[in-house]
This record gives C-alpha cells, sequence and structure tokens, in this order.
C-alpha cells in the first residue's frame, strides 16, 4: 500500500476527476483496520451548490496515531489544569465568604491578597485562618 493517496485521475468524459485509495490504519487501541477512500471532484459550481444545499461533513486532517495520542494527552491535561484552577478559584471565594460572614464588607487589600493564593497549602491556611481570625488586619499579618 502506497504511503500517500493516489494521484488524482485525469478528467474523465463527465467533467469529473475521481481517486480510490486503501489504507492500513492502526487504531489507538493497537487495532489495525483497513479504509477504503474514493474522493470524486466535480466542477465547482456543482460543488458549491452541493455544500450550499446538503451541508456535508468534512474531515479536514488525518493525524497519525501518534499525533492522536499527543491530541489525548493535550486534552487530559487541559482538563486537569481546568479542574485544578476551578478547585482554587472555590477554595478563594470560600475564604472571601468566610471572612465576609465573620467579620463583616472585605477590604479590597483582603481581597487581592485572597486571589493571588494559587497553590493549595496556602489556600487551606488561608481557610483556616479565615475561621479564626479575629480582624482583618490579623488575616493580613497570618496570611
Amino acid at each position: 500500500m502506497d504511503a500517500e493517496l493516489q494521484k488524482i485521475a485525469p478528467e474523465n468524459e463527465r467533467g469529473q476527476l475521481a481517486a480510490d485509495k486503501f489504507f492500513k490504519v492502526a487504531l489507538l487501541s493497537g487495532k489495525e483496520i483497513f479504509l477504503y477512500l474514493y474522493i470524486e471532484l466535480k466542477f465547482r459550481d456543482d460543488l458549491a451548490v452541493y455544500e450550499q444545499k446538503e451541508k456535508p461533513m468534512t474531515v479536514d486532517t488525518l493525524l497519525s496515531p501518534d499525533e492522536l495520542m499527543k491530541q489525548e494527552k493535550g486534552r487530559r491535561e487541559g482538563l486537569q489544569t481546568g479542574r485544578q484552577e476551578g478547585r482554587q478559584e472555590a477554595s478563594r471565594d470560600a475564604v472571601l465568604d468566610v471572612l465576609e460572614v465573620r467579620l463583616g464588607a472585605v477590604p479590597e487589600e483582603v481581597v487581592q491578597r485572597v486571589r493571588s493564593l494559587t497553590d493549595e497549602p496556602r489556600l487551606r491556611q488561608a481557610s483556616r485562618l479565615a475561621a479564626t481570625v479575629s480582624s482583618f488586619a490579623d488575616f493580613l499579618a497570618r496570611s
């Protein structure tokens, strides 16, 4: 089997271009399958009318198994980062809520300090402080 799709055949008598190709494809699971690809190109005007009327789905890019694995790894890492950022934001909001319930309106300086916290141990410490401090000055001094 060729590594690339064969060159498109010369225009036939109906004014169309066509190509056939048979591929062996390795799936992420390791299983190998065969894929038959048939491409037929018509005049641009006919194709434009068809695309407007039918709204066909297209495949713009075929990825290799390595590229698919890298793409999946990137997706998982992005999800993990998003979840971590979400937990941090929820922790910061909880600290500010506890401070507000216990001590009243939270000064902007305290809000900025809490919003600047990004690592889990410091957020846990800030949460404990919010539940135990007697003033905003005490919170700022100890956080």
